[in-house]
């Protein structure tokens, strides 16, 4: 009588919890348990985090207009967020505060590009040309000055504003890794032009 019960006790032990399984996903959320859904939970908690603290650092950067760190942490966290046109807005505003100040001026450029469907031309190719006035080794300036060119097809122009960039970088960097694609990149679409 003892092993019938022990074996009973057993199965019991083995069929509660599988039953409670089959129950749980038939009437509850089995999506709940998918990792991906978790991870994309996760994700989209902390974008709204996010977005809740950089709305809190605007309004505070409101009553200190003169605060440029705060202002520059403002402008890249809504760019880092890919809220191009809140980064504009706060790049220009800090502009206004610190006009010769190559590195805002490049990522001004760059994020008013991005606002404007990722083309340089106009103020932010301006933006590029003033920065390199002011620091003409500004590495994010010549590269996006490449880039500037290479987008309106002249590549000779191109390859020589990313070639000066190599030696201002490591060489194993990603950047000189990258910057050499480019010139690879323009150096054959150059050659492309020329072929008979």
């Amino acid at each position: 009588l003892g092993a019938p019960r022990r074996l009973s006790a057993g199965l019991l032990t083995l069929a509660v919890p599988a039953l409670a399984a089959a129950l749980y996903l038939q009437l509850g959320t089995p999506d709940a348990l998918d990792p991906n859904r978790m991870t994309a939970s996760a994700e989209q908690a902390r974008q709204t985090e996010l977005a809740e603290l950089v709305e809190g650092m605007a309004a505070q950067m409101k009553k200190q207009p003169n605060d440029v760190a705060g202002w520059t942490m403002l402008a890249r966290s809504y760019a880092s967020m890919g809220n191009f046109e809140d980064a504009a807005n706060s790049y220009r505003h800090l502009i206004s505060l610190d006009r010769d100040n190559p590195d805002l001026l490049v990522d001004f450029a760059d994020v008013l590009a991005m606002s404007r469907g990722k083309t340089m031309q106009g103020e932010p190719e301006q933006l590029v040309q003033q920065a390199l006035r002011i620091d003409p080794e500004n590495v994010k300036a010549l590269s996006l000055s490449g880039s500037t060119l290479f987008e309106r097809g002249e590549y000779d122009g191109a390859i020589r504003q990313w070639k000066k960039i190599l030696p201002l970088v490591p060489p194993d960097s990603e950047t000189a890794r990258n910057t050499i694609d480019s010139i690879g990149i323009a150096q054959q679409r150059e050659a492309e032009l020329k072929a008979p």
